[in-house]
Parts: C-alpha cells; structure tokens; sequence
C-alpha cells in the first residue's frame, strides 16, 4: 500500500507455516550450517519487522504441538489443533500466550518428564530413559535461555516474544493455529485474528494461501515425465543408480499418468 507521503509499505506478513524453522527448545542450528543461515534470515525478518512495525502471522497447518498441556500441567493425548477444534465453538479463539511464557519452564519440563517418558517408557523401570529425559530437560531450558537472551543466534531473542494462537472459523472448519509477532502490538491480536478469520475458506485456511498453493503446485505427472526423461537419458548409469529411479511403490503408478514427451 501507498502510506502517507508516497512511502510504499506492508501492512501484515502472512508466512505459510511456522515462524521460527527450527524447533525450540530442541537442538540450536549448527553454526555454519545450513539451518543457521535460515535462522539468520529469519533474524534478519524479524528485525525488519520491528523497525516498520509490520505483524508477521505463521499459519501453522501441519500441527504436532502440544502447547495446551500447559494449561493442565501434563501431556495431553493430542495435538493442539485437535483440543482447540474441540474446544472452542465457530467464530471463537484464545491466545495461549507468549513463547517466553509458555515454553519455559512449563512446557519443556511437560514434555521432557511426561511426554516423552509415556513415549520411550512403557515399562516401570525405565531409569536410563528418566537420566536421559532429565539431560534433556536442562538442555532445552539452557537452549531457550540462550535463544531468548541474544547470546545464540541475537537475531532469534523477538522468538520470546511470539504468540501462539487458535481460532475456529465461522463455517466450520477445523481450528488453526497461528504464530503471531506483533511489534509494538500496532494491530490488536483480535483484530489479526478477525481478518484471518473473515477470510477463511472450507479448506480450512485463509484464501491467500489457498491462492498461494494454486500458484506453487505442482502437477505430479511433471515429476512422472522429469523421471522417465531421467532413466531414458541414464542407460549407461550403474544399474545400481537405474534401480533407484524406479517407482518405490509400482501398485500406485495408476495415480500418475505418464506425459507424452
């Protein structure tokens, strides 16, 4: 949009997906590799968006958190896109909190001493996976504290200041979940939540993605036709290489139609 004295600007960041790449408080990005240059661009996105006070929002589709369980203190039996549709009636939704209130400690110690002990523990003695899981809990937390004070990756320390999100549209699709960064808090969450919310289709997300997904799809014939260009072309490969082109799953080649070069 044209804003006041011909300046152009962003009035709001929709990302399809999460905002923060890597998962917290899992293992931080290698230095040098390649999630730590993904984390310094979305560093650089985040700053960006301080200094022009633009909202960014993480459509979230493919939902396997468990944030929720904080509010009951142990590990719910489902993921919390799952609760929230459950919860919440067409046209609501509820702001959980921040990331720096949410994931330390509550989460991490939830997920560390109940989650993930119900998952590697089936038995009553499991003492090697309690050491583990008890490692692993003051590592998440060493993590966050890093991540949110600016000493690992300054870029990532707005993270703290994410807010995680659900609303259930009117027309009756499944909750989604929203990653929210709001500087400077320019645009009430609700009226963020409104817009998406307004703007939701029966595919259960707002119409820009679904527009966005129309652009970037890609037709699974093509990759049918890039394969067999690929073989025909590899003859003198090692039958070893040509085996590895073949279909994994020769049963479902009905679902592909091959294209005529």
């Amino acid at each position: 949009m044209i804003r006041p004295g011909g300046r152009k600007g962003v009035d709001l960041v929709i990302l399809d997906g999460e905002i923060p790449v890597h998962p917290l408080p899992y293992n931080l990005p290698v230095e040098g590799g390649v999630l730590a240059r993904v984390t310094n661009v979305i560093g650089d996105l985040l700053e960006l968006a301080m200094k022009t006070k633009t909202p960014i929002i993480g459509v979230v589709k493919r939902v396997r958190s468990r944030f929720l369980s904080v509010l009951t203190n142990e590990c719910l039996p489902m993921n919390d896109k799952l609760i929230a549709s459950l919860v919440l009636n067409n046209g609501e939704y509820m702001v959980l909190g921040k990331y720096d209130n949410i994931l330390p400690p509550q989460w991490v110690r939830i997920n560390y001493s109940d989650c993930e002990l119900r998952k590697r523990c089936r038995s009553g003695k499991c003492d090697d996976i309690k050491d583990l899981m008890s490692r692993r809990l003051n590592e998440g937390l060493i993590n966050l504290e890093r991540v949110f004070s600016g000493s690992t990756h300054p870029g990532l320390k707005m993270l703290r200041d994410i807010y995680v999100v659900f609303y259930k549209p009117r027309n009756g699709a499944p909750a989604v979940k929203l990653e929210i960064f709001n500087p400077s808090d320019g645009v009430s969450i609700e009226d963020l939540v409104a817009y998406l919310e307004a703007q939701t289709t029966d595919t259960g997300y707002p119409f820009l993605l679904d527009r966005v997904d129309e652009y970037v799809r890609l037709d699974p014939r093509i990759l049918d036709y890039v394969r067999s260009l690929l073989i025909k072309d590899s003859k003198d490969l090692n039958p070893a290489l040509l085996t590895m082109l073949q279909l994994t799953n020769p049963q479902k080649a009905y679902l592909v139609r091959r294209l005529e070069a």
